[in-house]
């Protein structure tokens, strides 16, 4: 947990890791023990930390993007449990 290497991407937004740029495990599960990687900015949308309009999903407009957002956490969680 915590390294990272090429190839890795961001369970939510797709970005890729590189070397230099934040990326966060979070868990899904603790039970489990199960978690995900996520880019500095969808960990900080997802613990509410951010605005939209930082994210990858800003070309979608305001209507679809936290929609969109949403969409992919429901579906990571329910893919990790």
């Amino acid at each position: 947990m915590g390294k990272f290497k090429d190839g890795d991407k961001c369970s939510i937004c797709g970005r890729e890791w590189e070397k230099g740029k934040k990326f966060q495990n979070h868990h899904v599960s603790y039970a489990k023990d199960i978690t995900v990687i996520l880019c500095y900015t969808c960990h900080a949308l997802l613990h509410g930390s951010a605005k939209i309009y930082n994210h990858p999903f800003k070309e979608l407009g305001k209507d679809r993007a936290p929609y969109e957002f949403a969409r992919k956490v429901v579906d990571m969680y329910e893919e990790g449990t």
